[in-house]
């Protein structure tokens, strides 16, 4: 994703933030992820992809034809959350007056997969601002026992051009560190 684009930035926020509170309600255990992806690009207009991924309860197909419609509320089997019915609507009308989209993949049981498609513009330069320079020179070990936040961690170090190793086990890094302090 660019680092600077032009966009609506409420709307945009109204969006995730609908998507963001459905998928923790929905969600009694397991993990709620936010992915922000450059789904296409042409010349300055740039897609935006919003992805909100949980493993919450899940929804069947008739359930997903209607969720998107004001006040359709519905009962998700053994859920205790409840709602007006009326965010997913207003993330669908969002995106429509920002000329993008919303679908849903979703498994009763397994969860669900919210994507947004956003169109925004790149602004009239594409640097990185100035204080991810100092980051270049930095060299970063990580050890994370929770697989999405190390991925998440690593996509984030790259972005800023640092140089980082990530370690599997922990007894692994404490080796390394002893061999560095001697």
């Amino acid at each position: 994703v660019p680092p600077l684009l032009r966009g609506d930035s409420l709307r945009i926020a109204q969006v995730l933030t609908n998507l963001l509170s459905n998928a923790i309600k929905y969600t009694d255990e397991g993990e709620v992820i936010v992915r922000l992806l450059q789904e296409k690009r042409e010349n300055d207009a740039v897609t935006l992809r919003l992805e909100v991924e949980d493993t919450g309860r899940g929804l069947d197909t008739d359930q997903q034809q209607k969720l998107f419609q004001a006040w359709r509320r519905f009962e998700v089997a053994g859920s205790k959350a409840s709602g007006s019915g009326l965010g997913l609507a207003i993330v669908h009308k969002l995106l429509d007056v920002l000329g993008g989209d919303i679908r849903v993949n979703s498994t009763p049981g397994k969860g669900s997969v919210f994507s947004a498609s956003i169109p925004c513009r790149l602004t009239n330069t594409t640097r990185k601002p100035a204080r991810w320079d100092a980051l270049r020179n930095l060299r970063v070990w990580v050890y994370e026992s929770h697989h999405t936040t190390t991925r998440a961690l690593s996509h984030l170090l790259t972005f800023w051009e640092v140089d980082f190793r990530v370690w599997d086990h922990p007894s692994e890094l404490f080796d390394a560190l002893r061999d560095k302090s001697k």
